[in-house]
């Protein structure tokens, strides 16, 4: 759903927004919610405007008996996969530049209806799920190896960096993964930074002019250690490693 735009000029204007009807009322009541009884897996929605201004999936009453303005949120079910250029969309995945990735018109691309094609490199290609019951593009495309999100089965360049779908980045799971990275490294500094104020008051107390910082305690103490205990562990491996080679100790000497 792309290029739609709605202009309100007066309070008893009629007009179609994208996902409900802009009604003009001579009484404004205030809607929190706007259950549409849609759903929505696979879309791509850009571009659609307000007045002017982007609102995808925000539909707004407008009227003059009480003199406020109010924004429906009338975003479809979000069912995973669906991408969209502003941050009306509950749920969806904000691309600010997806606009520009596609082409702006409804064309003819092949197949029994037209499309709106999606560009090479788009964020949208590679980036969409399967859906039951349907294998192919708008235009009888097969969606085998990768689904796009939209009705354009978009073109996959070799060496693309694009997400497959289903991958650690959509599945969340390389997001857990940095997380636990990060936790680790913290608590590695927290050992690191309790040793050296350990190691520091002692020093200090010895000689009163020393400059001993934290920075020079991992520099002069920390990684010599490890390196230490590291070549101590490949030492042990290899003996271990030899004495089972050699069991008797034959080929010691």
């Amino acid at each position: 759903m792309v290029g739609n735009s709605v202009q309100n000029h007066n309070p008893d204007f009629t007009a179609p927004s994208l996902f409900a009807t802009k009604v003009g009322l001579n009484e404004q009541f205030e809607v929190s919610s706007l259950s549409t009884g849609s759903s929505a897996k696979n879309v791509l929605v850009a571009h659609n405007l307000f007045n002017g201004q982007s609102k995808n999936c925000l539909n707004t009453l407008d009227g003059n008996l009480f003199g406020f303005d109010q924004d429906v949120d009338v975003t479809p079910t979000n069912l995973g996969h669906n991408m969209s250029d502003d941050q009306t969309c509950t749920g969806y995945t904000h691309v600010p530049n997806l606009y520009d990735t596609i082409e702006h018109e409804v064309a003819d691309n092949g197949g029994s209806v037209p499309t709106i094609k999606l560009l090479p490199g788009s964020p949208a290609i590679n980036a969409g799920g399967q859906v039951q019951g349907i294998s192919t593009d708008a235009r009888g495309v097969a969606r085998t190896g990768y689904i796009s999100v939209g009705a354009y089965q978009g073109e996959l360049l070799a060496g693309s960096t694009n997400t497959p779908s289903g991958t650690l980045a959509n599945t969340g799971a390389l997001t857990i993964s940095a997380a636990v990275l990060g936790l680790i490294i913290i608590l590695v500094l927290l050992i690191i930074y309790r040793d050296y104020r350990r190691y520091k008051k002692p020093l200090k107390a010895v000689d009163p002019d020393v400059h001993y910082s934290f920075v020079h305690h991992v520099r002069v103490v920390t990684i010599p250690l490890f390196r230490y205990r590291f070549s101590i562990k490949i030492t042990k491996k290899n003996s271990l490693d030899s004495n089972r080679k050699d069991p008797d100790g034959l080929h010691k000497f």
